[in-house]
């Protein structure tokens, strides 16, 4: 052990970008250490493959694919702590449970059959007319909390309500990135920059011992991507961001945006523009950006008022429709 160190050490740190794609958007994460080999990248590869696999409502054959289309008992394996995609899927399961409570409703994966009705979620076409109708039919099937563990003949099951299924897509990819930055730390990478579709995790510093700076974007359409409003340091934690400025469709006039409202099922947004939550890990970071975006600028300043540790930014629109922005204070202490 002590040869593998002493040779580990004459290897020169440098700066490597490793980009690609997963989890239908791109994956980039920057390393400041050894150039990385074939085997590490080959090892987060398969990293992102399980997180795929136990999640993605675009492959038939993943675990909540399976899990949406059973009727009313969803096996798990004797051994599913163990298997990867099983345990992805049931850590995502228990967080989402916990903010959809915390959140009042407003964060709820198990709206999925609302979110396809308006034609998010596996590129399915939108409605020609808005059928409040169904709408109404559609929030009865939800109710994570329904979700739970059952044993019958010594088998361990989870409960599937009727019509009930899952979407994790607003926190799935900030698990994808906390699943990476352990693989990476247990690597022996333990300076890095992870970002899944804008979800982030820093730890450590990159060259010469330098901080992770981030920024927000523009939260406009037709703003770059390169384009912040606010750049911010970003120590050994993560962050997540969620805005309706860009996936996004027009209905009778109408904006109809990504985020869906659960406890309403509509999909019109509110007067949040984006919402950028600092915390530990990014799965949690990811699920409140999504919640305080459902919710509107209100219900989360009062969500704010009960968390004042929390690092948070939001940009909405006031009533001349004028872009403002509001930072908590600990949000402040990290601006550049």
């Amino acid at each position: 052990m002590f040869a593998a160190t002493a040779c580990r050490q004459t290897i020169p740190d440098v700066l490597t970008r490793l980009q690609g794609s997963t989890m239908g958007t791109y994956y980039q994460i920057t390393l400041f250490g050894p150039t990385p080999d074939s085997v590490l990248i080959r090892g987060f590869d398969s990293v992102l493959y399980d997180v795929n696999y136990s999640m993605s409502t675009y492959m038939d054959e993943s675990i909540i694919s399976r899990f949406n289309r059973a009727d009313s008992l969803f096996l798990l394996p004797a051994d599913s702590i163990d298997l990867p995609a099983y345990r992805h899927f049931l850590v995502n399961l228990e967080a989402a449970t916990q903010v959809t409570a915390a959140s009042g409703g407003y964060f709820d994966p198990s709206a999925m059959p609302i979110i396809r009705y308006w034609g998010f979620g596996g590129g399915r076409k939108h409605p020609s007319e808005v059928d409040t109708a169904v709408i109404h039919r559609l929030l009865k099937l939800k109710g994570i909390d329904r979700v739970l563990r059952v044993e019958r003949n010594g088998k361990t099951y989870l409960n599937k309500p009727p019509g009930l299924e899952l979407d994790f897509n607003a926190l799935a990819k900030g698990y994808g990135v906390d699943v990476v930055h352990d693989f990476l730390n247990k690597s022996g990478y333990p300076n890095h920059l992870v970002d899944i579709g804008g979800e982030a995790r820093a730890s450590g510093t990159k060259a010469g011992h330098a901080p992770w700076v981030l920024g927000i974007n523009v939260p406009d359409d037709k703003a770059g991507l390169e384009e912040t409003v606010v750049q911010f340091v970003l120590q050994d934690r993560s962050v997540a961001t969620s805005g309706n400025y860009r996936n996004f469709y027009e209905l009778d006039g109408q904006r109809i945006v990504h985020t869906t409202n659960p406890l309403t099922g509509m999909n019109f947004p509110s007067d949040l523009l984006s919402a950028t939550v600092v915390m530990d890990d990014c799965m949690h970071a990811d699920a409140w950006a999504t919640a305080f975006m459902s919710m509107g600028r209100e219900k989360a300043l009062q969500i704010l008022e009960q968390h004042p540790d929390w690092p948070v930014s939001l940009i909405f629109s006031d009533e001349n429709g004028m872009m403002q922005l509001f930072h908590t204070e600990p949000f402040k202490a990290m601006i550049q």
